[in-house]
């Protein structure tokens, strides 16, 4: 399937580190919904609304800490 061509290219490759990483991660998130709907029409991925200011984005309730350490509410 797509899906799992999608991830041996992810594994086999150094996707992250070069230009071509939006798109594919783009695409790839497209197709994983596909896949989520053709169970249930209904199902969606949440998107990040880049017209709002993420700032500050990492707190106790939103991704955790900026620092990298998981904390509270995380580690309950």
């Amino acid at each position: 399937t797509y899906w799992f061509k999608f991830d041996e290219i992810h594994q086999a490759t150094h996707v992250h580190g070069g230009p071509s990483f939006l798109p594919w991660h783009r695409e790839v998130c497209n197709r994983f919904e596909a896949m989520l709907r053709s169970v249930d029409p209904d199902l969606s991925l949440h998107y990040w609304d880049w017209n709002q200011d993420p700032a500050p984005l990492f707190t106790p309730t939103l991704f955790g800490s900026a620092s990298g350490a998981v904390g509270e509410p995380l580690l309950g």
